[in-house]
């Protein structure tokens, strides 16, 4: 089924909002109705000057008997639909049209120049209806932002997530490090034991305490199933408000199941938050937390602490929902493709590269340069399978797209499904590009990958993303070897809100 809801590519998806929905829901009557609600106008091409433009619309794609029959199983199906249809199409009902469009060089065009950083002039951005959707299930204050609300947000994540500033912290990196060993623990009880492990939940419990240290400066206590269950709850919450139309008593549910979600995260972070910000009105830091990004945007923006506690508070908790359960899913993807049989060599080569990275330990002045094979590795994981293979946005004006030597017409209205699982299975990404091969990535920028999003709204947490990449995988590959347990290749479960290894991926671990 095609992704519709998007929590960073890997970490962060925006700067303050992670969710990014695609106008196919959960269901068909779900997605049909989303569709329907953004009544549009079919446009012809417009004049330019004294000429006649020359772009054209784009061809027709599935039509709506398929597209229907199809929705629960569009994950299967892009790339069915790409080599039966193009790189770029369009899907429509009577009341709406889409256009699908798997081109990476198109897709970046399409979000850094017509978006414009939302400046004028901006012909594509945000569902600001959808922003509205979001807002009612993480909180006030936290719908995805455009224009200037957008702005002065990432203004003030400006610089604090670069490569540069997350290594310029010891404490980051030490932090890194101790739940990294939390992981070997845990893998060696069950190695020595022959116990199954769900490598998920492992990755689960270090990106979320990854993710306190970084927001509070500080590790914080927290039940990890616990904080799995809030997510998936806010993702149902989300997932059913999306729906324009509810029987009687859903919506109460709905919220009833909002609240229990943002009852779970809240007891972590609550306290934590407003203790956080009487030391930003006191200008006293405890004695044990390190420099936090909260308070570097607290300081750097004065508009963060005028919003009021429960808007802070949503904003936390969307960091918070994106900042981990996306990681984890792309960190066991990592694993998991390693443990296939038909991968050995990659594996074998892995683990020498991670042996020789940890005889020479984690120093911030020499990491990056030091662990550029954990990033290959990585970067081809996040490129088979995007735990968000969709990505949308809507265009706020006529615009024109060229692609494969001709324009294309983009109308008012018209809704952008762009379609990463597709684009990054394609030749762009170089030779076989439907085989696992971390090498094409010594000649490619980990930028060209379309599940980071580009433009206003690229993922301002990559770095962080990667760096925990290069830190967990030596670590990990280095100790263990892993096995797929009593199957061949890795099982994807694609019936959620996101691509995610199906059983939280049953691994066998050994000791090396």
């Amino acid at each position: 089924r095609r992704q519709h809801t998007r929590l960073s590519a890997s970490f962060w998806s925006e700067s303050a909002t992670a969710f990014e929905v695609s106008p196919w829901d959960a269901t068909a009557a779900a997605a049909v109705a989303a569709v329907a609600a953004i009544a549009v106008a079919v446009r012809t091409p417009r004049c330019r000057g004294d000429g006649v433009s020359t772009a054209v619309r784009p061809p027709a794609g599935p039509g709506i008997v398929e597209l229907l029959s199809q929705l629960r199983n569009a994950f299967d199906t892009q790339e069915t639909w790409v080599k039966e249809h193009g790189k770029i199409f369009e899907t429509w009902t009577p009341l709406a049209n889409v256009v699908c469009l798997s081109d990476p060089a198109a897709s970046r065009y399409i979000a850094v120049k017509q978006g414009n950083n939302y400046r004028d002039p901006c012909a594509y951005g945000r569902d600001l209806q959808l922003s509205e959707r979001i807002e009612d299930a993480l909180g006030p204050g936290s719908s995805f932002p455009s224009f200037e609300a957008w702005r002065w947000r990432k203004q003030s994540l400006q610089g604090e997530l670069s490569f540069q500033r997350l290594l310029r912290s010891p404490e980051l990196l030490r932090a890194l490090v101790d739940l990294g060993e939390e992981m070997c623990q845990t893998l060696d009880a069950a190695a020595a034991t022959g116990s199954i492990v769900r490598m998920n939940q492992a990755f689960s419990r270090a990106t979320a305490g990854a993710v306190f240290q970084l927001l509070f400066g500080r590790r914080l206590e927290f039940d990890s199933l616990k904080l799995e269950e809030s997510t998936q709850e806010v993702m149902e919450c989300l997932e059913g408000l999306l729906m324009p139309l509810h029987l009687p008593g859903q919506k109460d549910a709905l919220l009833a199941k909002r609240s229990h979600a943002h009852s779970i995260i809240d007891a972590v972070v609550e306290p934590e938050l407003e203790q956080l910000l009487e030391e930003v009105r006191s200008g006293q830091r405890a004695p044990d937390r390190a420099p936090a990004l909260l308070e570097a945007m607290l300081l750097k923006e004065p508009r963060w602490q005028g919003v009021g506690l429960e808007n802070l508070l949503a904003e936390v908790r969307n960091f918070v929902n994106a900042g981990y359960e996306i990681q984890a899913f792309s960190l066991s993807f990592t694993v998991g493709f390693l443990a296939e049989p038909r991968h050995r060599r990659w594996a074998e080569t892995a683990r020498h590269e991670a042996v020789s990275i940890m005889e020479s330990g984690f120093e911030s002045k020499s990491l990056l340069s030091k662990t550029e094979s954990m990033q290959d590795i990585f970067n081809e994981a996040l490129r088979l399978l995007p735990p968000t293979p969709t990505l949308t946005g809507v265009a706020y004006d006529d615009f024109e797209v060229a692609l494969d030597g001709r324009n294309y017409l983009i109308s008012k209205d018209t809704t952008l499904n762009f379609q990463v699982l597709a684009g990054q299975r394609s030749s762009d990404f170089g030779r076989c590009p439907l085989h696992f091969d971390p090498s094409r990535w010594q000649g490619l920028k980990s930028s060209k990958l379309m599940t980071y999003n580009f433009g206003a709204h690229s993922c301002p947490g990559r770095d962080m993303s990667s760096l925990e990449a290069r830190v967990w995988l030596p670590m990990l590959l280095s100790r263990f070897r892993f096995e797929l347990v009593d199957v061949e290749n890795m099982e994807v479960d694609s019936m959620g809100l996101h691509l995610k290894p199906k059983d939280g991926l049953k691994l066998r671990v050994f000791r090396i």
